[in-house]
């Protein structure tokens, strides 16, 4: 029977005299009663062994060490756990740091990348492409390689105090930048309106969204961009193939389709120019009354003038590029549609020398105008409802009204280029430079 020690003796037992393992009794945790069978026997019928009995003191102390023992197990248990949970939460300070790292670094990114684009853009953020603007707020999304899509938002003034922050979906925004002034250069290939021998610019005029400050009977070969209007010191047009005039061989005709040939005068109240590739048309006069549609199918077209009623529109159908070659005048009426929700690039008109160009009042135009002669007109009338997406390259003059509501894009300017319009002016910025006033940096 095994009892365990509860006072200051124990007893050790042994069934010879001798010590076989050459040691002393060890301290036990327990002590030994050994009763002795009935009959003098132990174990059967053998004789009664020889027992030794070993008593021994036990230290006062040793009964604490046990609560000691299992003290120390605790504790380290407790610091373990402990060390377990910071190595874990370490590991993820070092995930989101990581994940922190990468976002602030793509943000500052995205900042650089569209101050970059004010740069080439004449130091107007809403002149960046895709960019929109409210105010003196431009908001735009910038893609950075590996780090992410960022929301960038440029709030300031042109050409100081620009402000710029990005922000990554679902992440802390690092700090705007702040106090930004850019410099315009001194050379740009294409400005969205060019004026050879006169620019006048009324009141209330915004370009890309913001307002453009009038300019009276500017001369002397003017641009406008967002950025203000400036002197030009040189200008390139392209030059026109020369006018073919029709030799009204087919007459006059009112029908609703007409086809290609040599046309006199188009009239009606709804016409559709059926052209096709590798045709072209030659007609004297189209006139088309109130509340009617033009339609055009891409090709060529020579005309020597063409007048649209009130509430007229004027469609490309199917998409595709048309090119007018007028020779005298394109006279829009009020509350005109001229390919309001087809791409500018798709319609080119070209006006040869002594030619005008007249947008009257609210009228919505998206389409590129080029008119090399110093002889030629674009007047823009006067409405707060009067839209033109696209771009003016004129050599003669351009007379903006008030309240007119100008738009371009890259492939806009593009397009111009590519028919062999292009500028040197002092006020671009293709050459100019960014000053990150509170890092005292410049980005060039």
């Amino acid at each position: 029977m095994i009892i365990p020690r509860t006072k200051h003796h124990a007893l050790w037992a042994k069934k010879s005299q001798s010590k076989p393992w050459g040691m002393n009794p060890p301290d036990p945790l327990f002590f030994f009663k050994i009763k002795k069978k009935e009959g003098g026997e132990l174990g059967g019928g053998s004789p009664p062994p020889k027992v030794l009995i070993f008593i021994f003191p036990i230290h006062k102390h040793q009964g604490s060490m046990l609560i000691m023992a299992i003290i120390l197990i605790v504790l380290l248990g407790t610091v373990g756990l402990v060390i377990s949970n910071m190595y874990i939460s370490g590991s993820n300070t070092a995930v989101q740091n990581s994940t922190g790292g990468k976002a602030f670094d793509g943000s500052e990114a995205a900042a650089l990348i569209a101050l970059k684009q004010m740069i080439t853009n004449d130091c107007h953020p809403s002149a960046i492409p895709g960019a929109t603007t409210a105010g003196n707020v431009t908001t735009l999304t910038q893609n950075v390689d590996s780090l992410g899509t960022y929301t960038v938002t440029i709030t300031g003034t042109n050409p100081t105090g620009w402000n710029i922050q990005a922000i990554n979906a679902g992440s802390v925004p690092r700090s705007p930048i702040r106090n930004i002034t850019c410099t315009p250069g001194s050379a740009h290939s294409v400005t969205p309106i060019i004026g050879g021998t006169g620019l006048s610019i009324g009141n209330n005029v915004t370009m890309n969204g913001s307002t453009i400050a009038n300019t009276s009977g500017g001369t002397n070969d003017l641009v406008t961009t967002t950025a203000g209007t400036y002197p030009a010191t040189a200008m390139t047009f392209p030059t026109l193939p020369t006018f073919q005039v029709s030799n009204n061989a087919q007459g006059n005709s009112s029908a609703a389709t007409i086809n290609p040939g040599q046309w006199n005068k188009l009239t009606g109240s709804g016409m559709t120019l059926n052209n096709s590739t590798g045709s072209i048309f030659y007609i004297t006069e189209i006139s088309i009354g109130n509340n009617t549609t033009l339609t055009l199918k891409p090709g060529n077209y020579y005309i020597d003038k063409i007048n649209l009623g009130n509430n007229a529109k004027l469609l490309i159908n199917p998409t595709g590029e048309v090119r007018l070659y007028i020779k005298t005048e394109f006279k829009f009426g009020n509350n005109n549609e001229i390919n309001k929700d087809g791409l500018p690039e798709n319609l080119k008109i070209f006006l040869y020398d002594y030619g005008k160009f007249e947008l009257a009042n609210t009228c919505n135009f998206s389409g590129l105008v080029i008119a090399p002669g110093t002889h030629t007109e674009v007047k823009f009338g006067n409405s707060n409802n009067n839209y033109f997406k696209g771009a003016v390259a004129c050599g003669g003059t351009v007379d903006i009204n008030n309240n007119l509501s100008f738009t371009y894009t890259d492939a806009s300017l593009t397009a111009m280029a590519n028919e062999g319009v292009s500028v040197t002016y002092s006020g671009s910025s293709s050459s100019g430079t960014i000053q990150i006033n509170t890092w005292q940096e410049p980005l060039n």
